[in-house]
């Protein structure tokens, strides 16, 4: 019987979210067991840095797993649901999941688990870049598209949205100091994925 346990055990802490004491710092964040070969991966994948995909994790849920937006309340006082039902370390909200999940998901498949939030944002920020022909080293734009969704970035209403722009070029500026740490740690971290997994 404890043959058969300790293995769903080491599976089940495996899978067990990471608190991240250095948000700012990308070696320490991909020192996380099995983090540094998720990011790889999709980079592969997709085309898309590992350094945008921590900035996008960054902006949208701070690292935190199971992150939501705020409360929405009717009279402003009474509770009713969450203001959009973006979720979890990409914040990606249901429709886009939903896509996604008809696409790459598997039965596991969570916004919670980040093997499958970086799968997701290179994903969905390689479908932007294919679709509205932006550059995937233009951060600022695909991370505009990434929150507004592509037929929102079509209508243009971002322009207006001066608190975005600027949240916008944060997110390309975190990318540009992430990708400045990843080149004094990557090759470390790539030598510890082949042991650790």
């Amino acid at each position: 019987m404890r043959v058969f346990i300790l293995p769903i055990i080491i599976l089940l802490s495996s899978c067990q979210p990471h608190d991240i004491s250095s948000p700012h710092d990308g070696c320490a964040i991909l020192k996380n067991r099995g983090w540094y070969s998720s990011a790889a991966a999709s980079e592969r994948s997709w085309g898309i840095d590992v350094s945008t995909q921590l900035a996008v994790i960054y902006q949208e849920s701070s690292f935190k797993h199971t992150a939501k937006t705020d409360k929405a309340y009717k009279l402003w006082i009474i509770p009713w649901g969450h203001v959009s039902t973006a979720y979890g370390y990409p914040q990606a909200m249901d429709a886009i999941w939903n896509e996604y999940l008809d696409e790459r998901g598997g039965i596991l498949t969570s916004r919670t688990r980040f093997k499958d939030a970086t799968d997701f944002i290179g994903w969905y920020l390689n479908k932007i870049a294919s679709t509205l022909n932006i550059p995937k080293g233009d951060v600022k734009r695909l991370y505009i598209a990434y929150h507004e969704g592509i037929a929102g970035y079509r209508k243009g209403s971002y322009k207006k949205n001066k608190r975005l722009i600027k949240v916008a070029e944060k997110v390309a500026s975190r990318a540009r100091a992430y990708n400045n740490q990843l080149k004094e740690c990557r090759f470390q971290l790539s030598l510890n994925s082949l042991f650790l997994g």
